[in-house]
């Protein structure tokens, strides 16, 4: 498994590669990982995907949505990834 460390404005993500199966080939899909407001969690989130999860440190949310998106593609063989682009804005507010 890579990987790639970005930042986002104040939310990190980051983008991994992992492999589904061995016949299968490898597949890049980015991971939007930012803190729980009201818990000490790490929330990880696959927007390709539409998969989440958590955990109480970036590698265990980044593992925990893995498994996640791995198990959720096993029971959906036909999903596909989202295109997806991930930016940034800025809003003007009173």
């Amino acid at each position: 498994m890579r990987f790639m460390f970005f930042a986002l404005s104040t939310r990190p993500f980051l983008s991994y590669c992992f492999s589904m199966s061995a016949d299968q080939p490898m597949q890049s899909l980015t991971a939007i990982i930012y803190p729980d407001r009201e818990t000490d969690w790490l929330v990880a989130e696959c927007p390709e995907i539409g998969t989440a999860s958590q955990g109480k440190t970036m590698e265990e949310a980044l593992t925990n949505l893995k498994e996640a998106t791995e198990l959720y593609l096993e029971s959906f063989p036909q999903a596909r990834p989202r295109p997806t682009t991930i930016t940034h804005f800025e809003l003007t507010h009173a």
